[in-house]
C-alpha cells in the first residue's frame, strides 16, 4: 500500500515526525491561556483603524516590526478573539517549521540529518513553547526556514526558475517585517550569498536584494521610530557570561538524560564520518557561522548598548546549528535509524512532560487561574466581608478571563499609580476580614507583604508561571495557618523612638556571608507604625559589597504607605533573582531615614526572607 502511494521509508518517517510535532503542539489546544506578551499584542489592536495600530500600537508601544501586529489585527477581525483561534496559525507554522528543516537538511546534507533535525525540533520545549504563542517567533522561524530553502535553490542550483526567484523575494520580504532578528537574518543571509553565488547569477542576485530592500521601505518609519525611542531592547537584564551554556541546557530540558542520550547517539552514529576524515563542507560553515554571528551581535549589543538577548533571539538560527550537528550521520540501516530516533523521541517527550512539566506550566497560568480562584473563593467566603485586590501590568488581562467566565466582581486594580495608603483605605472602606490577593508577571511583592502583616492567616496560596494567589484573613478559619511558617526571620528590633534631632533611626545590619542566600529568596524589610501625622521619611534598604559599591538601594516613602491613627506597615521586598548576581559577601543595612523634624515611634522592625516557588520560573528555568 505504501508503494502504491509512493510513500518511501523516509517519507513515512517524516510524516510520523510531523504528526508527533502537531500532537505535541495541539494537545488540549483550547486550554492554553494567553500570556502577557500576547495580551500586549491584543491590546495594541484595539484601535479604530490600521493606521492607529501602526502609529500607536507599533511605533510608540512595541519593539518589533509591524508585520505580525497587522496580521493579528485582521485575524481577530475575521475569527474573533479566543485563545485557540488566535494561536492556531502560529502553532501551524510551528509544525510547518519541522517539515521545512527536514527539507533544508536533506538538501544541505542527507536523509539522516534531515530526520534527526526534524525530530529534535518536533519534541523540544524550546520550539513547542514558541509555537504556542501568538507572537512573532513561530512566524519568524517558519519564514526564515522558507527563505533559506529558496535561497539555497538560488545560490546552489544551476538554473533556478523564475518562480524560485519570485518566491525568494516574497518570503524574504515578509520575513523582514516579522522580527528585528529576522530582518537581521535576511541581511546576513544576503551577505553570505554574495560570497558564494556564481558569477552568472550575481546580477540577478543583486537585483533580488535591491527589490527586497525596496519592499522594506514602508517598514523603515516604524524601525526608525522604535530606534528613536532609545533602543530596540532595554527591559531585559544584561546577560551573564554563562548565557550560552544556560541556553544549551534549556534546549535539552535541563535534563542530563535527554542531553547525554542525544549527544551519545549523534556521536556514535557519526563515527563513520570522522573515520573517513571528510573535509568540512560549506554548509557546515554557513550553519555554524549564522548561529555564532547572531549570538555575538545580540550578546555584544546587550552588554555594551542595551539588553536584547534572550532565548527567543536565537530561535531563528538554532535550526542551522542543529542541522550542522546532525550532518555527520549518513547511510544508516533502517533499523538503526528507527532505534536511534525512538530513543531520542522517548527521552525528549518524557522530559518535556515530566521534567519540564510543560503541559502544566504552559496550560495553567496566572491570568486565567487567578480569576477562576477569585470567583470560587467569593462563593466559599460569601458569609464574610471580602476584599479582592489584583495586581498585574494591565488588569484588562484579568478582566478578559472574568468576562470569559461570565462574572465580573468588583476589585481593586493595583496598578503602578495606586499606593499602599490607598490599599489600606480600600480595606477599611470594605471592612474586610478576608483578602483575595492575586499578582502576575513579576508584580512588586511589597504590597503583598504589607497586606500579609495585617492579615496574618493564610487560607490558600497558589503559584503559576510568574503569578501568585493568596487568601488572607484577619482571623483563623479551619485549614488556615499563620503565614510566619513560610518565612525565615533574619533579625528584629524592639520598639524605638525617632526624635526630631535624628535623621536616622536604629539599623538592622546583616553580613551577607552568613545568610545563605539563593536566587529564589525574597529579601524583605518591614516596619510597623501608628502615627499622629505623616513624616517626610523613608524606609531604606542599602546593600553594599565588600568594596563599598552599591549592590541594591531602595527607599519606600512613608507617605505612600501609612495612614494616620491606625497601624500601618511599610515593606520593601527584593526578589534576589532580579539582581545581576548575588554577592557572597558584603553588608545589607536597613534603616529609617527622616528628612524633617517630626518625632514618631517605630513599633516593630523586622528583616525576613520569603521564597519564590520554582514553578514561577519554570517555563524558562530549571526546577531546583
Amino acid at each position: 500500500m505504501l508503494k502504491k502511494y509512493n510513500i518511501t521509508f523516509e517519507r513515512l518517517l517524516i510524516i510520523l515526525i510531523v504528526i508527533i510535532a502537531a500532537f505535541l503542539r495541539f494537545w488540549h489546544f483550547g486550554s492554553i491561556p494567553f500570556m502577557h506578551d500576547e495580551f500586549s499584542a491584543i491590546f495594541r489592536t484595539w484601535y479604530d483603524s490600521l493606521s492607529d495600530v501602526i502609529e500607536i500600537g507599533v511605533k510608540q508601544n512595541d519593539t518589533h516590526p509591524a508585520g505580525v501586529q497587522i496580521f493579528i489585527y485582521y485575524w481577530i477581525k475575521l475569527f474573533g478573539l479566543s485563545e485557540p483561534a488566535l494561536k492556531f496559525p502560529f502553532a501551524l507554522m510551528g509544525v510547518g517549521s519541522v517539515f521545512m528543516i527536514w527539507l533544508i537538511a536533506k538538501r544541505w546534507f542527507n536523509t539522516e540529518s534531515a530526520l534527526f533535525s526534524a525530530l529534535i525540533m518536533a519534541i523540544t520545549q524550546y520550539n513547542i513553547f514558541y509555537s504556542q504563542l501568538a507572537r512573532p517567533y513561530a512566524a519568524g522561524l517558519f519564514f526564515t526556514l522558507m527563505a533559506v530553502w529558496f535561497w539555497t535553490k538560488i545560490v546552489f542550483d544551476d538554473k533556478p526558475g523564475k518562480a524560485i526567484w519570485i518566491w525568494f523575494v516574497l518570503i524574504a520580504s515578509i520575513n523582514s517585517y516579522i522580527h528585528a532578528f529576522t530582518l537581521f537574518f535576511n541581511l546576513m543571509m544576503g551577505a553570505t550569498g554574495l560570497l558564494i553565488v556564481r558569477s552568472n547569477k550575481l546580477k540577478q542576485y543583486l537585483i533580488s536584494g535591491v527589490v527586497i530592500l525596496i519592499l522594506f521601505i514602508p517598514g523603515l518609519p516604524v524601525f526608525l521610530a522604535q530606534l528613536g525611542r532609545g533602543d530596540i531592547g532595554g527591559w531585559l537584564a544584561v546577560p551573564k557570561l554563562g548565557f550560552l551554556l544556560d541556553y544549551f541546557f534549556y534546549l535539552f530540558h535541563f535534563s542530563q538524560w535527554f542531553l547525554f542520550t542525544t549527544i551519545a547517539i549523534l556521536l556514535f552514529l557519526s563515527v563513520k564520518y570522522f573515520n573517513q576524515n571528510t573535509a568540512f563542507n560549506k554548509f557546515r560553515i554557513i550553519g555554524v557561522s549564522w548561529f555564532i554571528i547572531t549570538f555575538l551581535v545580540a550578546y555584544l549589543y546587550s552588554v555594551y548598548r542595551s539588553p536584547i538577548i534572550q532565548y527567543s533571539t536565537l530561535l531563528f538560527v538554532f535550526p542551522f546549528l542543529l542541522i550542522t550537528a546532525t550532518s555527520f550521520i549518513d547511510k544508516l540501516p533502517k533499523g538503526s535509524i528507527i532505534l536511534a530516533l525512538a530513543l531520542i523521541m522517548f527521552t525528549g517527550v518524557f522530559t518535556l512532560v515530566f521534567n519540564r512539566l510543560h503541559y502544566i506550566e504552559m496550560y495553567q497560568q496566572g491570568f486565567d487561574r487567578i480569576p477562576a480562584h477569585v470567583l470560587h473563593d467569593l462563593e466559599s467566603y460569601q458569609n464574610e466581608k471580602v476584599a479582592v485586590i489584583l495586581q498585574s501590568p494591565d488588569t484588562r488581562m484579568f478582566d478578559y478571563y472574568f468576562e470569559k467566565y461570565g462574572k465580573s466582581p468588583a476589585y481593586l486594580k493595583l496598578e503602578k499609580s495606586v499606593t499602599m495608603k490607598e490599599v489600606y483605605g480600600y480595606l477599611k472602606e470594605n471592612s474586610a476580614d478576608v483578602v483575595l490577593f492575586g499578582c502576575a508577571d513579576y508584580a512588586p511583592l511589597s504590597y503583598l507583604e504589607s497586606i500579609k502583616a495585617s492579615y496574618p492567616f493564610v487560607g490558600k496560596k497558589m503559584v503559576w508561571f510568574n503569578s501568585e494567589y493568596w487568601v488572607l484573613s484577619k482571623k483563623e478559619f479551619p485549614s488556615m495557618h499563620n503565614q510566619g511558617k513560610s518565612t525565615r526571620l533574619l533579625r528584629s528590633l524592639k520598639p524605638y523612638s525617632v526624635f526630631s534631632k535624628n535623621s536616622y533611626g536604629k539599623s538592622i545590619v546583616l553580613d551577607v556571608d552568613t545568610m545563605n542566600l539563593n536566587r529564589y529568596d525574597v529579601l524583605n524589610i518591614q516596619i510597623a507604625l501608628e502615627l499622629d501625622s505623616i513624616p517626610d521619611a523613608l524606609l531604606v534598604i542599602d546593600w553594599r559589597d565588600t568594596g563599598g559599591e552599591a549592590v541594591f538601594w531602595s527607599g519606600a516613602e512613608f507617605r505612600h504607605f501609612v495612614t494616620v491613627g491606625s497601624k500601618s506597615y511599610i515593606t520593601i521586598s527584593l526578589r534576589l533573582m532580579d539582581l545581576p548576581e548575588i554577592p557572597s559577601d558584603g553588608e545589607i543595612k536597613f534603616y529609617v531615614w527622616k528628612k524633617d523634624k517630626s518625632e514618631f515611634v517605630v513599633q516593630q522592625m523586622i528583616a525576613y526572607i520569603t521564597h519564590i516557588n520554582s514553578v514561577e520560573l519554570g517555563l524558562y528555568e530549571k526546577f531546583p
